[in-house]
């Protein structure tokens, strides 16, 4: 009877998933996040994301966002400034440092599309870099680097190794020329 009722049960698990990582105590997954990062009662930063994998590893616990993630940058009335998506990011707690990767894209308050292969965005000095190659292209300019920083919001960046090009006006050439 007891082997007849052995055979009977089975688990049921959602297509794709794996009994080990969906048990393992070390291992939280939740879908359709959103996470709202404030400093003194004011939002700062808001995550999006469709999966939310956290590793409660002892020695540097992690989160990863394992298919994308979408990031607000507010100012101080709620607005937002910027806003980053990439198709992958992992943070490590401890070092409070965010690795963002694969077609990294950052559109600024100023309408700058900022695009990269990788960004490392260091929470607790609030800068992001990067020593992959950036391009930064706006309606009258494409600069493209090796190297990168800003600050949080992307309103102030910095490119290395710059190359690129700049629309320049007929007028503003004929100004130039007199």
């Amino acid at each position: 009877m007891f082997f007849l009722l052995l055979i009977g049960c089975e688990t049921l698990l959602p297509p794709g998933e794996d009994a080990d990582r969906i048990y393992d105590p070390k291992v939280e997954i939740a879908r359709d996040v959103e996470t709202v990062y404030s400093s003194d009662g004011q939002a700062k930063v808001k995550v999006t994301a469709p999966l939310l994998t956290t590793h409660f590893d002892p020695t540097e616990p992690y989160t990863e966002f394992g298919e994308g993630l979408i990031v607000s940058f507010y100012d101080q009335n709620r607005k937002e400034r910027s806003r980053l998506t990439a198709k992958y990011a992992i943070r490590y707690e401890k070092s409070a440092k965010v690795f963002i990767r694969d077609s990294v894209r950052i559109v600024t308050e100023k309408d700058e599309l900022i695009e990269s292969d990788e960004l490392i965005w260091n929470e607790k000095s609030q800068e992001i870099t990067s020593d992959k190659r950036i391009k930064v292209t706006t309606e009258d300019r494409q600069i493209s680097g090796i190297g990168f920083v800003a600050n949080q919001d992307f309103s102030v960046w910095e490119i290395g190794e710059v190359t690129g090009w700049v629309k320049v006006d007929d007028k503003d050439k004929e100004e130039e020329e007199n």
